[in-house]
Formats: C-alpha cells, structure tokens, sequence
C-alpha cells in the first residue's frame, strides 16, 4: 500500500501562483486593447492645424512641390477614419508656376480599416466641394501630376487588386477639370455642377455640368459597383449631351476579360446648335436629326451596328467597326459602311448676308476641342469605310450615284469615288487631311470614254461643237470645320484629259488638258490646251456670265490663244454671243515658226520663220476684210490687204501686196504639207482647190488679180533683188510673164510661167548668168560649206512638173554648161588650198537621170580630171538618210578612186571614205607632202579614211609596194586653232609579215643633204620639197612610226625579221630602238638626231652581238667563203652637219670583237677592214698560226680616237698594240707588238707599225723594233728556260679577253 508524502503540498501551491500571474498578465495586455478599441469605436478626433507648417513642409518635401494647406485639418482615428481638409494649393511645375495645379474648398473622406484586411476598399463618405484641377503637360513633356518622380521598381506579380465598396453618400459640387498638353497644341475642359451616388434600389449616379461647352444632365442606374469593380454588369443611361436626348440600355462586360460589351443608343436633336458648336460644324439645317445604333465593344476595339440617320436633309444606314492598336498593329483601324439615299445642300446654298470685314482675320479660327482630339485620334489610325450618296441636290446639274470606299491612316483619309455627274460617269478619289487645324477636302473625280454634250461648247467656244472624251476630272477642294465654310471656301473645276472637239468638214481639237472654272454670277474663265490639228495649244479666255449665254446678251470677249508655233490675241465684239454681221476683233498675231501650223493651214514643216501682224477682221455680210498694215509673214516683211469673198461658186480673192522681203520659198509652199500648192479637186477643173483642215469647208482659189512688188526675194536660200510682178490668174493659168533682178553680185535674166490643172503643176525656167559663185550657191543649197568655186559663166535649164515640191524636186530636168572658174580644195582644218584651174565642165540630173558632174582643168602643172556621179534625183529625194557618191581623179600620174555614203550638208569633218591611190613612185608626192620621199615604187594604198573634229583617221590600211605588203593604220592630226600645236601630229603602225628588200631600193635618194652641197647656200620655198633629215624637215611635223617585220628576202635568201621605232617631236628625231635579229645574231640601235643651227645634234647607242658578217659578204660577192663573228658596242655623240660627218666631232666609246673563220680582202670597203687585211697576215702566215679573235676598245674625243686596249690574238702568239686616229685629218697610226704564248729559244718576234691616211697607209718595221727583237734572239738561250720555270704561260686562246675589251670592262 502507498501513502501521500509530505512533498506533495508545495507542488499544488506552485500550479496556483501561476494560474494568477497568468491571468493578470492577460487583463494587463487587453486592457489597452479593449481600451485603444472603445476609443477607436467612438472616434478621436485630432486637430492638425497647430502642427500646419510641419505638414507643409512634410508634403511640399515629399512631393516636390509647394504645398499649402491654409483651411481645415483635421483627422479623426477610428476604424472609420475621416480627413477634412479645405483651402488647399498645390503649387504647379516651374514652367506655369501663375497657375496651381490644384485648389480646393473642402475635402472630405471616410473609409473603413478592417476591409482592408481583405484587400477591400469601403468608402463610407467622399464630399468635394468647389474643387479645381489644372492637369499640364508642358513643352518638354513633364507631366504635373507625377511628384518627385522616382525610378518605378518592378511592380510584384502577387499584389492582389483592391475591391471598391461604394455607399450612398458621395457627393461632388462645383468641380472642374482642366487639361492642356503643350505638346500637342491641345486644350480640354469640364465642369461638374453637381454629382451624387445613391441606392434607392439600385445604384443611381446623377450628374450635371458642362463639358466642352456642353451641357449636360445624365443619369445612369444599374450594376454602377459590379462595373467599378471589374465585373459583368448593366447600364441604363438617360439625359442630355449637346442637345441630343440621350438613350442607352448597355450590358457590360469587364474590359480585360475579352468578352463584348453591347448597347442600344438612341440620340435624337431638335436643335443642332449645341453640337454644330461642339464639333465646330455648321449642322443647323440638319435638324430635327435622329441617330441610332447597336454598339458592341471590348479591349479590342468596338462597333457602331445598324446605324440609322434621320433628317430632312438626308438620311443613312450602315455600320462601323474599331480596332484599337494592339502589339506590332501600331494603328487603330476603323472599317464601315454608310449609305445615303440622298443629301440636299441647298439650304447651305443660299445667299448668306456678309459680315463687314468677315474676309479679314486676325489669326486663323480655332477648333473646338472635341475636333482637335477627333483629329489626333485620327492620326493614330488607319480606315476603310464604304460610303454611297444616291443623288446630292442643289448643284444646279444633276449629281447622282456616288459611292466612296474610305480608306486613311495617320489623320489622312482617302477614298475611291463614283459619281454621275451631268450623265457623266466619273470615277475617282476623295481625301480629308485632318492633320491641320481645318479638315481639308479634296476630291478629284475622272470620266472615261463619254460624250462631251454642252462642255464641247464650253471648252472650244464655237456653236454646234460637238466632242467626245476619253478622260476627264471634276476637282472639288475646300477645307474650313464646317459644312457651310467647305461651301463657301470650295473651289470647283473641270478638268479634261484626252478629248476630241469637232467643228466643221475636218476641223478638230484633239485636247490633251482643258480646265474650265464658272459661275451664274462669275465669269466665264477656261484654259484648254491640246492639239488642234497635231499643233499644240492653249486657249484662254474670259467671257460673261453663264446667264449672258442664257439670256442672248452680247458678249465682249477676250482670247489668247497660244501655242508654240503662234501666239494670237483677240478683243472685240459678238453679237448675240454670236460671230455674224457686224461683229469684229482686234487681232494681234505672232508666231516664231509657222512651218509647225502644217496641219492648219498645209504649210511644210520645215519651212521655219515668224508670223507677226496686227490688224483688223471685219464681218461686213458680203466680204471678210482682212486689213494688216505691217505684216511679217515667216521671212518675209511688207504691207497686206486680203479681200476674200466666200460666196459658193463665187469666191475670188484680191491680193495687194508691197514686201521689203519676200520668201518666196516658203510663201509658194504656205499652203500644202509637202510643200507647194496642191491641188486636190472632185472634178477636173483649172486653178487651186485648197483644202485647208483648220476651215469649215474647202477654199477654191481660181480666180485671183495679185499685184507684189518685192524689194528682196528669197527663193530656195537664195537672194533675189528688185523684184517686180503682176499677174492676172484666170482659170488656174499664170502667163509667160518676164522678170529681171539680181542675185549674188550678177545679173540674172529670165522668165518663167506655170499651169495649173488637173492636179498637176507645171513651169518652165530660164536662167543666164556672168560670174556665179557656185560655192556659195552649193553652201545655201546646204550641199556643201566652204567650198572654193566659181565659173566665169552658166547656163541654167529647168522643166519642173508634179503636184507637191517633192515631186518637182523629183521630176526637175536640169542641164547646165559650166565655162572656166577656179576650184579651190581647202583643208577643214588648216585652210591650205589645192588650186585648180577649170577649163569647162557639165552637169546634168534628172528624174532618172543619175547625176553626174565633169570638170577638167590643172594644178601644179599637172593635168587634172575629176569625175562625180551618184543618184538621180528621185533616188535623192526617196527619205534616204545617206546618197552615194563616186568619185575618179587623175593628177598627173597619180590615180585616185573613191566611194563614200555622204550626210548632206556635207561636213568634211565627218567624212567617211575608202579610197584607192596608185602612184608608179613614192616621190611623185614630193609637191603635196613637201618632203622629198624615198623613191620607193611602184605604190599602191587602199584604205578606209574618217574624218573627224581632229584630224584624218586611216584605217584598214594596205601598202603595196613591189611584192612587198605591209597592213596598218595612221592618223594625221592637222594643228587646229587654240590647242597650243605648230605642226601636223602623224602617226603610222606597219605590219609586214613579208617584206622582199628588192623592192625597196633608195637609187641616189638619201634623207639629208650630201655633204658636197652643204656650202652652197639653201633657199627655202614653200614650193620647193625639203630633205627629212634637215632642220626644215625636222620641223615640219610631228610622228610616231612603228614597224614590225616578219620575214625580210633578198631574192631567195631569208635575212631575219626586225622592229624600227622611231618618234619625231618637236624637231627631235629619236630612234628607241631599232631592232634587228639576224641568222647570225641580234643589233640594237637607239639614237636622236636633233637640228642644231645649220648642223644636228646626234646621238647614237648600239650593241651587237655575235653578228655574222659573212651575210654582209655574201649580199656583195653571193660565191664567197667569208664569214665570222663580230660583237660591237658603242656610244656616241657628236655635232655634224650631215650623218657622213658624223664622226669628225664625235665623243664616246667604240669596242669591237671579231672572231673570224674565212677571212677574203676587199670585199667589204671600209678603211679598217683594208687595215686588217694588211696587217693580219704578217702576224698569221710565218709561223701558219691561227686566228682566234681580234677586239679593240677606243675612246673618241672631239674626233680623235684613242685606244683603251688592242689585242690580236692566235693560237701562237697575242699581240697588243697602240692606236690612234683622227677622223677630222683622217689620218692614223698604229703600233703592233708581238709576244709568243710561250718562250721560245731564237724565236723572232719583231713589233709592226702602220701609219698614213684612212685611204693610204704604209706598213713598215721600225729600227728600234729591230734592234730589240735582235737583242731578244740573243739572250733567249738565257731567258726562255727562266720563263719556263717561272712565269705562266699565255692562254692558249684569248677570246675571254677579247670579250671584256669590246665590252670596256
């Protein structure tokens, strides 16, 4: 059994003190709980005023921006809390500090703490009281509604959105809300009178103010909390907007949710002032006007559904959908459709009373600010919109049937358009820029392939017009923010493209452009350009009213009427807007090319000149009379009275004419494209049936009294003087009728008739003249410029017969006899002439006749011929661009044939030819060139010669010369004026794949003058031919030769191939290079030659190498054996008066190496061959040694040469030598000394000398030679073992050390 022990006791006794210290610790922490919740159940209310300027301070530091609460302050803590606060002021940003931001009367608040806990926002009470709000964004875009704007941190993606509870106690008086965007030029106002929430049953706001300069007084009930707080809900709006009563009944989704929002709007207007004033557009006669719709919307965008307008202007029915700008969509999009049965503007269209000064502005008139977010709203979106018009009224022309598919972007619209308008159907574009501060339309509307009705009249001035087209525009623009402004401001045109006006047999205005601008009260204005008759041109003219037209009233019109071939102005009268008795103008006529009005009036198109006259055009009933007191007509100038009587069958025409200048050319070809009268009769019958396009009907001239009298007359370019002639035509025939007057310095004598009948024109010339200048007469006849000729006399006979010019150029007969004269063939480029003299000559062409040209006669004491042929002259005037052109000359024995296409005029600068010349010498040019050529012959050239604005240009060149062919080409470049050059550039290129050097011997020709003529004194002529190589010859030109030569023949031998350049430049022969390549080896020559006074500078390079002159040997004595080696170099330069005295003054160097193999003596005639025929057997034919080489190297100075080293080398003995020479005394000596390779006892080794002249010269062994060659025989039994022992011996052959003295090493 167990017992309590005495511990138990303190262990209940402990459980105890701590159940009491626990429950007094819990009433001390409730306590203030309980009491902190009574207090803030019945609400503390604190007083702020007394810490004022520390609240200020605090909330002008914290927002950046002085703050000032001067009013109220008070807060009351409880789980209600309340703030009041009145007299507040938040100052504005710096840029409007004049203006606060905020101002208020009194603010009010009461919300509930603990829904907070719940993430909800329970509003117990708001009142605000005369409250005004300044919203700015400035000009560089800072907003005044952020405060002391910080970096935004990352918004937390787990904060959780606050739900709004609303109460029935929320009210707003006397609020207004302003905002201005200085970016945007922009300005919004509102105003709220009165606002309060309530519940009766459901939630009803009521609201009343002024927004816009609107009023307005709106209820709306329904789900007002649902909606505030994202939810699905409805909406039933009632009230007042700028004068329409409003009706909505909407049932709205959350915006974020995707789900579409729908309601019905009704909106209806008895009185359109309100919202004309809103949208700044003049709406008044619109009223009463209804609009209803089914809108749909959502986060996407929204859509005006089943819309219907009322009015009793118009009406409409359509549809219009939004999409806002989403994503990569930077636009709002807005697509539609609205069709208007009809619009009637004729109330807009009535007289408006005009306001004093109404034009003048003091600054542009400002849009309402609902138009300006319109337009920026604009901006930012793109549309299509279908809009149909059934007919607009008022216009005073029927307009029906538009339609307009809208399509804008970026406050741009734009829309394709279709309209009937007068029965015709236009089609085009409309466009509205509401970009500015007006909206600006502009619509511009085209019609296709349609008749022209009345604008026929319109556009031609001329009754019974009649007119087809193919393409016009109606072009109505204006712009204002109104109805009534687009009415007043709109400017309204016709513009035609591509028409046809016809009046008349043939008459017709092809119009390109017309532009017609008019009114009932304005006047008549249109501009009309086109072509009439293929002419272009414009036609202005301004008139009366179109109620003068209506009415019958006279008219005083005035026109100008312009193209580029005639200007005319006229002013006067039309009676009864009519041309009849008694109406005139005053006409002021000017044309600067009438050749152009061809399809008007028949004149031909080449035919160029002015037209100028002033004068008067009288409708008397009976006659046109046409009185010009001055006229220029094309070239011609002079005094004109025109009677023209149009009766039919009885037409006649008085001429009386008194001309300074008279064209005849161009007046006989006035009335016919092709050039002269044509005559285009139903019926066989005498004088000119002239159908001119340009006139109502054909105009018969049969009959005609002319009485001309002509101080200068011009015929075909040509000038005739004191011409007088008065003819009488009757029935179309002209009488034998005699002329006399004078042309071109002689006295020309002749008559002329002509025929007119059946279409066919017929006249006969005769023509004599003394001293005619053919030169002149074949440059005015544009065959050729600057061509020397003139006859002492001719003899001209022409029959001409055909309808038009070209026929009679075609079928002129001409034969005329040439009798002496002078020929002068003149350079295009230097105007040096080649001189004949003419004996006689004939020339005759025809229709089938070819034309050909013979003229005899001499020049440079040769005989001359020439002969000329090409096409007849129907061939010649067949439209072909080029007539062919033969041409035979002889000069003496020099043959020239030719042929060329030719362009006239012809302009021997851009002659193309290829040509024959055959010559049975070279030198038989020696007259033409001035040089004296190589008589190389006999020649043949065949080439193709161009000319240009440079020079002669020869191409395709072939050269004959014996067997010989040589192909190139070469250009000659004649000094021109202003390029700087003195002398002729010629250059010539050579190819010969074969040349046979037979071919080309020079006789006794050499290029410069011999040296036995030099003393004699030279006279120059500029008849005389010069030598090339003198200073007249090397200053004559400038050239470039080059020549490449395949394969060189003498007979039958093959003599290698070579190339020869050589320049000639400013008097500077230079040789760069001449290169041979012979069987045995190569020569390279280069050099100048230069005039230098009356001698030449001279320079010559050259290096040999390995040369057989066995050729030379061969080419002179073809059976002999000799041949061998040969190398040389030399330079030199020297003063000489002929290349034979080239070195008397020379300077430089000569080394030369030979190493022969048969060696036979005069052959080859050159002193220093006969040398070494004499001196080398003396060291070769005792001791039968053979001869390994010889080579010598010699300074020249001034003339006289002297050795460097002279070495003759066999196979037994080397002998070195010296020389010197002067080739001025042409005198030498020479001194040998022999020494054997080896040494020899008793060996005879005796030096040689050589001296006397270049022609003579002895060989002899001098006595101190012989005394020591004696003494050396002596003592060689003593010497020879010693050089045996200890010297080397001499090689056995010395070429090496030939090699080095040729080459001065």
């Amino acid at each position: 059994m167990t017992q309590d022990t005495p511990q138990s006791t303190p262990t209940v006794h402990k459980k105890k003190r701590l159940k009491k210290v626990a429950l007094w610790t819990l009433v001390a922490l409730l306590t203030p709980i309980v009491t902190l919740s009574g207090v803030l159940a019945y609400g503390v209310r604190l007083d702020l005023s007394t810490h004022r300027n520390e609240i200020n301070q605090w909330l002008t530091k914290a927002l950046d921006r002085k703050t000032d609460i001067k009013g109220n302050m008070a807060l009351t803590l409880s789980f209600s809390p309340e703030i009041e606060l009145s007299d507040v002021t938040i100052a504005n940003l710096k840029s409007m500090l004049w203006q606060p931001m905020l101002t208020s009367g009194e603010i009010a608040a009461k919300i509930s703490v603990l829904p907070l806990l719940q993430n909800t926002l329970k509003i117990d009470y708001l009142n605000l009281k005369d409250i005004s709000l300044n919203l700015l964004r400035d000009q560089q875009g800072h907003e005044n509604w952020e405060f002391n704007k910080q970096p935004t941190a990352k918004k937390s993606t787990s904060s959780t959105d606050f739900k709004l509870v609303l109460s029935n106690n929320i009210n707003a008086d006397k609020v207004s809300v302003n905002y201005e965007d200085q970016t945007q030029n922009t300005y919004y106002n509102g105003y709220l009178d009165h606002l309060s929430l309530t519940k009766p049953d459901k939630w009803l706001l009521v609201a009343k103010g002024d927004a816009m300069g609107s009023e307005y007084n709106l209820s709306l009930t329904g789900d007002l909390q649902k909606l505030i707080n994202h939810q699905h809900g409805q909406l039933f709006a009632k009230g007042s907007f700028a004068g329409a009563q409003l009706d909505v009944d909407a049932n709205i989704s959350p915006f974020n949710s995707g789900d579409d929002s729908t309601a019905n709007i009704s909106l209806n207007w008895k009185d359109t002032s309100q919202i004309a004033s809103l949208l700044d557009l003049d709406l008044h006669h619109v009223a009463p006007l209804s609009i209803t719709t089914a809108v749909s919307a959502s986060n996407t965008g929204f859509a005006f559904k089943d819309i219907q307008v009322r009015s009793p202007i118009t009406s409409a029915n359509g549809n219009i959908n939004v999409s806002f700008a989403q994503n990569a969509q930077q636009l709002n999009i807005i697509d539609g459709k609205l069709d208007i049965p009809e619009i009637d503007l004729r109330p807009w269209l009535q007289p408006q009373p005009q306001m004093l000064g109404a034009t003048m502005y003091a600054a542009a008139p400002q849009q309402s600010p609902l138009q300006k977010a319109l337009d920026q709203w604009l901006v930012k979106t793109r549309t299509h919109f279908a809009l149909t018009i059934g007919e607009i009224k008022g216009l005073g022309t029927p307009v029906n049937t538009i339609s307009l598919n809208i399509d804008g972007e970026k406050g741009k619209l734009s829309a394709p358009m279709a309209a009937n308008i007068a029965n015709v159907a236009f089609k085009g574009n409309a466009s509205i820029d509401a970009t500015e501060w007006t909206s600006k339309v502009d619509v511009t509307l085209g019609a296709k392939d349609s008749q022209l009705g009345e604008m026929a009249g319109w556009i031609s001035g001329l009754p019974n017009a009649t007119g087809y087209l193919k393409s016009a525009q109606l072009q109505l623009t204006t712009e204002g923010t109104k109805l009534q402004q687009w009415l007043d401001n709109s400017q309204l045109g016709l513009t035609i493209d591509d028409a046809n006006v016809d009046w008349g047999a043939k008459a017709s205005f092809a119009i390109d452009k017309a532009k017609l601008q008019a009114g009932m009260e304005h006047p008549f204005s249109s501009n009309v350009s086109g072509k009439i008759m293929n002419i272009p041109v414009t036609v202005t003219a301004k008139a009366g009213t179109l109620s003068d037209i209506i009415n019958h009233r006279d008219w005083t019109p005035s026109l100008h009427f312009s193209s580029p071939v005639i200007d005319i102005k006229a002013q006067g009268k039309l009676v009864h807007t009519d041309w009849q008795q008694g109406s005139w103008f005053d006409l002021n006529v000017h044309s600067n090319d009438a050749g152009k009005l061809s399809p008007w009036l028949g004149t031909r198109a080449s035919m160029h000149g002015k037209i100028n006259f002033k004068g008067k055009l009288t409708n008397t009933g009976e006659w046109l009379d046409l009185d010009i007191p001055t006229v220029t007509l094309l070239n011609s100038q002079g005094k004109l009275n025109l009677q023209w009587r149009p009766q039919q069958g009885h037409q006649f025409l008085k001429l009386n004419s008194q001309f300074n200048t008279l064209d005849f050319t161009q007046l006989s070809q006035f009335v016919d494209k092709a050039a002269l009268p044509k005559v285009e009769q139903t019926v066989p019958t005498q004088g000119v049936n002239l159908d001119v396009p340009i006139l109502s009907n054909k105009v018969v001239i049969a009959d005609a009294d002319v009485n001309l009298h002509v101080n200068k007359m011009l015929w075909a370019q040509q000038q005739i003087d004191d011409m007088a002639f008065k003819g009488k035509v009757r029935n179309g025939k002209l009488s034998t009728s005699p002329f006399s007057a004078s042309y071109a310095g002689s006295v020309y004598h002749g008559d002329i008739a002509f025929n007119i009948n059946n279409q066919l024109i017929k006249s006969q010339l005769h023509l004599a003249v003394d001293k005619p200048n053919i030169g002149r007469i074949l440059q005015q006849f544009d065959i050729v410029n600057n061509l020397g000729m003139s006859l002492d006399s001719a003899k001209l006979a022409v029959s001409l017969s055909g309808r038009t010019l070209l026929e009679l150029m075609e079928q002129a007969k001409i034969d005329a006899q040439l009798n002496g004269g002078k020929l002068k063939l003149a350079d295009s480029y230097t105007g040096k002439a080649f001189n004949i003299t003419l004996n006689q000559g004939h020339f005759i062409t025809g229709p089938n006749t070819a034309t050909h040209l013979t003229l005899d006669g001499r020049a440079a004491n040769k005989p001359v011929a020439i002969n000329l042929d090409s096409v007849s002259l129907k061939q010649a005037n067949d439209g072909r661009k080029s007539i062919p052109i033969k041409l035979q000359a002889t000069v003496g024995e020099i043959a020239v044939n030719a042929q060329s296409q030719v362009v006239l005029p012809l302009d021997p600068k851009r002659l193309n030819l290829t040509f024959e010349a055959t010559t049975p010498n070279l030198n038989r040019f020696d007259d033409f060139t001035g040089i004296k050529l190589p008589p190389y012959g006999p020649v043949k050239v065949a080439a193709s010669l161009s000319m240009d604005r440079i020079g002669y240009h020869l191409r395709n060149m072939i050269i004959n010369v014996g067997s010989s062919t040589l192909k190139g080409h070469g250009d000659f470049l004649p000094p021109l004026k202003g390029d700087g050059r003195n002398r002729p550039d010629v250059k010539l290129v050579l190819n010969a794949p074969f040349i046979q050097i037979n071919d080309f011997k020079l006789q006794n020709w050499q290029a410069w003058l011999p040296a036995d003529k030099k003393s004699q004194p030279v006279t120059v002529s500029k008849q005389q031919p010069v030598d090339v190589i003198s200073p007249q010859g090397l200053n004559l030109l400038n050239a470039d030769f080059k020549l490449n030569v395949g394969n060189v023949r003498s007979g039958k031998d093959w003599l290698g191939a070579g190339k020869l350049d050589w320049t000639l430049h400013n008097g500077l022969l230079t040789l760069k290079p001449l290169h041979i390549q012979l069987p045995g080896g190569d020569i390279n020559i280069d050099g100048s030659v230069a005039a230098k006074g009356d001698k030449f500078a001279i320079k010559l390079n050259g290096l040999v190498k390995n040369f057989d002159y066995g050729i030379i040997a061969r080419r002179i004595v073809p059976t002999t054996d000799m041949h061998g080696k040969i190398s040389a170099k030399f330079d030199l330069n020297s003063i000489a008066n002929t290349p034979e005295s080239l070195m008397n003054n020379a300077n430089g160097f000569i080394g030369f190496a030979a190493w022969p193999k048969a060696y036979q003596a005069n052959i080859i005639d050159l002193w220093a061959v006969s040398l070494a025929d004499a001196v080398l057997p003396t060291f070769t034919t005792k001791d039968h040694s053979v001869l390994n080489c010889v080579a010598g190297g010699f300074n020249i100075h001034n003339g006289n040469m002297k050795q460097r080293n002279l070495l003759l080398d066999t196979s037994r003995i080397q002998v070195h030598g010296a020389f010197d020479a002067s080739y001025k005394k042409r005198d030498f000596n020479l001194y040998l000394s022999p020494q054997s390779k080896k040494a020899q006892i008793f060996s005879l080794q005796t030096p040689v000398e050589v001296h006397g002249t270049f022609e003579k010269f002895n060989l002899e062994i001098p006595l101190s030679a012989i005394l020591k060659t004696s003494v050396r025989f002596t003592t060689s039994p003593v010497v020879a073992p010693l050089q045996w022992l200890f010297e080397k011996p001499i090689a056995a052959n010395g070429s090496a050390e030939c090699q080095r003295i040729w080459q001065a090493q």
